[in-house]
């Protein structure tokens, strides 16, 4: 009878300290994704001021825009008038000069593609991040419940030693 005694005694401590251990475990782990979801809100968030501004991507379209049709009425300008004229200014024929031109707006078009490509890589990232959170902030819940649950669990067995 008394070794029975004594093993629920120790079996008890060691539940105990277990439990306070494993209480710990759980403030730590719920501490660390918080701070990872924190860290990916900052992600999210420079996302969405950089690469993923809808704004600053019109704003780009625009000025590409604009510097296509400027290359364009300067091709145009070029056309209008005689290649002698533009050899004697550019020391350049007109066909180089358009070539030079059209290479340009070429160059321009690329430049959109790779800030579209940017742009829908940027949204992509942004949207794993949330997904990457939703899963944190579900992480973090389900702790915080195993974490009620050990509490009380300690409680009670605090409360029935003494």
């Amino acid at each position: 009878m008394i070794i029975f005694f004594i093993n629920l005694l120790i079996f008890k401590s060691t539940n105990i300290y277990s439990c306070e251990y494993k209480i710990r475990q759980i403030e730590h782990d719920i501490a660390q994704f918080e701070n990872d979801y924190l860290t990916n809100l900052r992600i999210i968030d420079k996302l969405n001021s950089q690469q993923c501004s809808y704004v600053r991507h019109i704003n780009i379209k625009m000025d590409i825009d604009r510097e296509i049709e400027k290359l364009e009425r300067e091709k145009s300008h070029i056309l209008s008038y005689k290649s002698e004229i533009y050899f004697t200014r550019y020391f350049k024929s007109r066909e180089t000069l358009l070539s030079e031109i059209e290479r340009k707006i070429e160059e321009k078009k690329k430049q959109w593609q790779t800030q579209i490509k940017l742009y829908n890589d940027s949204i992509s990232n942004k949207t794993g991040y949330e997904q990457i959170n939703k899963s944190l902030r579900t992480k973090i819940e389900s702790l915080k419940s195993e974490k009620i649950v050990l509490e009380k669990c300690l409680f009670a067995t605090k409360v029935n030693k003494n």
